[in-house]
């Protein structure tokens, strides 16, 4: 039962941060570091992708920081950019900016 309610709030969660997209992603990619952190990655592949390591990806890396009764959320783009020049492999390494430059 507890990890039924774990994986509804998770869906909840995801859900939520992700009502802005109007594409599916590709990639979820959904870590927490067990004191309040979580960060998920989404990733959208651009066309001709053959795997994680070409530089045809869009990524979003979005922060969720819960501190007793406040969450606080951050949704920044890698390389300041919707353009898809990424790789998903890097993601954990890029650089990542709250407005997109174009």
């Amino acid at each position: 039962m507890e990890d039924e309610e774990k994986l509804l709030k998770t869906q909840i969660s995801i859900s939520r941060r992700m009502q802005h997209l109007s594409e599916p992603p590709d990639i979820i990619e959904e870590t927490d570091d067990g004191a309040g952190t979580v960060t998920t990655y989404i990733g959208y592949a651009g066309v001709g992708t053959h795997t994680t390591s070409d530089s045809t990806w869009l990524i979003i890396r979005i922060v969720e920081v819960t501190a007793g009764l406040v969450i606080t959320t951050e949704k920044k783009y890698a390389n300041a950019s919707f353009k898809k020049n990424s790789k998903w492999t890097d993601r954990a390494s890029l650089l990542y900016y709250f407005t997109p430059k174009g």
